[in-house]
């Protein structure tokens, strides 16, 4: 975990990788170990923002865009 490029998964404010195999060409890179680290980190950067301690749990809610293209760019 130490030799990974977090900075691999950056994509301007978001976070973007591969959950899944099956994407051509694109190995899976978000793994459950940096996923798990990643939302540990996120509560502890919250936390420091609003001031408070934050209580980690097992739930991390994501926010998921899903972009429906005009009828024209669909054929």
């Amino acid at each position: 975990m130490n030799d990974f490029n977090w900075k691999t998964l950056q994509n301007g404010s978001d976070i973007r990788g591969v959950a899944l195999e099956g994407v051509a060409d694109e190995p899976v890179n978000l793994t459950p170990e940096r996923v798990t680290l990643l939302g540990k980190a996120f509560a502890v950067w919250l936390g420091q923002k609003v001031e408070k301690t934050l209580v980690i749990s097992p739930f991390l809610w994501v926010g998921i865009v899903v972009y429906r293209a005009k009828p024209s760019v669909r054929r």
